[in-house]
């Protein structure tokens, strides 16, 4: 735009003039030296954080990593595996496990049916429920 080197850098002088001195009144940023004192502590974590991973730390020790959420236990694993006696977890043994498994798979499907289910109205037979649904 400017044949003359010199021409071009007295122009942007004068623009750097002129934004400085109207900066103030009609810039939403302010001054430049009041833009420069802004500084890292005041933008650092300054984002509102309600939900998600950044939101939610252990109750113990503010730990952010393998945090344990089920049962609103809130609780990082290292917390869990401290304090499980006193909380009342039970560490069952692989044994007992086996053992349910083996109880339910020798119930009959008579026995099973015997229970009532959610969807089933309390004295409707089973098969009448089904019945209707189809």
């Amino acid at each position: 735009m400017y044949s003359n080197e010199s021409l071009r850098h007295d122009h942007l002088a004068e623009t750097r003039v002129f934004f400085s001195a109207c900066a103030p009144s009609f810039l939403p940023f302010g001054h430049p030296s009041e833009r420069d004192k802004m500084g890292h502590q005041q933008l650092y974590w300054s984002h509102p954080r309600k939900f998600g991973q950044g939101s939610r730390s252990c109750r113990v020790c503010s730990n952010r990593h393998g945090l344990i959420r089920k049962y609103g236990l809130n609780m990082c694993r290292q917390c869990f595996r401290q304090y499980a006696k006193d909380i009342g977890f039970i560490k069952r043994r692989r044994e007992e496990a086996e053992l349910v498994s083996e109880m339910l798979r020798r119930t009959t499907r008579a026995e099973r049916s015997r229970c009532v289910s959610p969807r089933q109205a309390p004295g409707v037979p089973l098969i009448s429920s089904l019945a209707a649904v189809l």
